[in-house]
């Protein structure tokens, strides 16, 4: 689960999907989808953007505004971590060990 700076959350989940939340409880969780396996890790991004990284080997960026899928990546393996390392970097780290350098449009 990871803080968006809206004050929303966003959870991942074993069925592929991420689920962002109102923490007034106001309204159901709005559902992402797009993965085809377990979501392993998320990040919040600068400009109201998620990451999520799969055991699919995909990397989705999210527009959390609107709930779609900006931008895709295929690693070589499954997903396990991700890190923004800057405004316009994300780093990914798939099942082989390597750690994919991303480059974000921002």
């Amino acid at each position: 689960m990871v803080a968006l700076p809206d004050g929303r959350l966003a959870s991942d989940s074993n069925d592929g999907t991420v689920r962002i939340w109102d923490p007034e409880g106001v309204r159901e969780p709005w559902v992402l989808e797009g993965h085809t396996d377990r979501i392993s890790t998320l990040v919040a991004l600068p400009g109201g953007r998620l990451a999520s990284g799969s055991t699919d080997g995909t990397v989705r960026i999210w527009n959390t505004h609107s709930g779609r899928d900006i931008t895709l990546f295929v690693a070589d393996a499954g997903v396990s971590a991700l890190a923004a390392t800057k405004a316009d970097t994300l780093a990914a780290g798939d099942a082989t060990g390597a750690v994919h350098f991303l480059k974000l449009h921002v």
